[in-house]
């Protein structure tokens, strides 16, 4: 049964809501009194998620829709059917990702670089420009980056690229939204135990490097739940949050705060390099 919470009578549209951050923030919100659009290039995970919301929350409305972020006339039905059927909107989560493989930059091949900035930076920009026309006045848009879009790493660029271009159209967002009223906020977590994490941590693996090795420079020596990045969500899209906007929200257990542990790698011609793991330092530009 939903809560009588701050969200009831409010909207929120969630992309990648099929699995992990998306998902757990759906539930939040359901829980809360909020109506959801939800919707995710899966349509079996989108079917998931929308019947456990149905089944814990009944009175909660829910409309789904199979929607490839990459392709902008997709994302433009999507959001254009949310308002038809709620009458406006209130909040946005662009929660729809993906990770690289573990690669040197010479060793990327152009088709995924453009898979990971197509899903992450693109698919972002396709939701922004059809949400920020249509959202209500005094809305928020939150946009998933990650904790590498604020370091530097080895072995992972299109990901860090697309997530440093993420928080920046963040920020252009926000100042040309900011005469509505309408907020633009990032969070930026660091491992969260989501799929598309435990699949990359399968690649790590099968590279040699056990995924331990990749946060010992936490404080906080686990992995996050979903839920714990959901609460920093939450807290922008409600009225808590009405003053922050152009954010980038570090989620990370203390990240950074010691170097990591250094690991070898061999590249494709059969150099090995030595680095640490994951981030090189700050960039502070």
């Amino acid at each position: 049964m939903a809560e009588a919470g701050k969200f009831a009578g409010k909207t929120i549209l969630i992309t990648g809501a099929g699995s992990g951050i998306g998902k757990a923030t759906a539930l939040y919100l359901a829980k809360h009194g909020a109506s959801l659009s939800l919707c995710d290039i899966s349509a079996t995970n989108l079917d998931t998620v929308a019947d456990e919301i149905t089944n814990s929350f009944p009175e909660t409305t829910v409309f789904t829709q199979t929607v490839d972020v990459t392709k902008p006339d997709d994302v433009q039905k999507w959001v254009e059917a949310s308002k038809e059927k709620f009458g406006q909107f209130q909040g946005c989560v662009n929660c729809a990702g993906l990770t690289s493989k573990h690669h040197l930059i010479a060793d990327i091949d152009i088709e995924e670089w453009n898979t990971v900035i197509g899903v992450n930076l693109t698919g972002t920009f396709n939701s922004l420009k059809y949400e920020s026309i249509h959202v209500a006045d005094g809305g928020s848009i939150v946009n998933i980056a990650s904790i590498f879009g604020l370091y530097g790493s080895a072995y992972a660029a299109p990901y860090v690229a697309s997530k440093h271009a993420v928080i920046g159209l963040t920020k252009s967002a926000a100042i040309e939204n900011a005469a509505r009223g309408v907020r633009v906020n990032a969070v930026c977590p660091a491992w969260v135990k989501t799929p598309m994490i435990m699949d990359y941590a399968k690649d790590l693996q099968a590279r040699g490097v056990e995924f331990q090795q990749t946060y010992p420079n936490q404080l906080f020596k686990r992995i996050m739940d979903p839920e714990e990045v959901t609460s920093v969500i939450v807290f922008l899209l409600g009225d808590e949050s009405k003053f922050i906007t152009k954010a980038a929200y570090e989620i990370s257990g203390g990240r950074a705060a010691k170097r990591a542990p250094k690991y070898k790698a061999t590249d494709a011609r059969g150099a090995t390099v030595s680095t640490e793991t994951p981030e090189m330092g700050r960039d502070e530009t």
